[in-house]
């Protein structure tokens, strides 16, 4: 009997059990997705402040090394969360849950919509976030470098 690893299945569920786990005193689906999408929201939205602090080196100088490389795993981490599940299997748990065919959440509708991209293809929007995901990793990779050189 061969057994085969479905990284993408196990992830999610992991990450549903950790987010039912952290909200456990909301039984109704459509409450704990609303929970979940502020979480999301702002765990995102913390994240590009931190980003764009870091770029405009707002961050004191003794502090700014080590809080970049935390900055840096933290986003090496969600990347790769993001290529296994080809997107993000927090988006994908709060669709399940809110029961709608949203194909992005709310916070990315309207940058998606800036550039033309299409939002209404759930497939072909993960993939067009996967990319820009790993533009922003080759970017900090870059910086990485160009940090242990100087």
């Amino acid at each position: 009997m061969t057994m085969t690893w479905d990284g993408k299945q196990w992830i999610e569920e992991g990450v549903e059990w950790m987010l039912r786990s952290l909200f456990f005193w909301v039984n109704d689906p459509h409450q704990l997705a609303t929970y979940i999408q502020h979480l999301h929201s702002g765990i995102f939205l913390s994240m590009s402040v931190i980003y764009i602090l870091l770029q405009i080196h707002w961050i004191p100088s003794p502090y700014d090394g080590w809080i970049f490389w935390t900055f840096y795993a933290v986003y090496l981490i969600v990347w790769i969360h993001h290529v296994v599940c080809e997107g993000c299997s927090i988006t994908f748990i709060e669709e399940r849950l809110f029961c709608d065919a949203r194909t992005l959440p709310h916070m990315l509708v309207p940058v998606f919509s800036l550039f033309g991209l299409p939002t209404e293809d759930p497939v072909l929007s993960n993939r067009v976030f996967v990319l820009f995901s790993t533009c922003v990793l080759i970017h900090l990779t870059l910086e990485g470098i160009g940090r242990c050189v100087r």
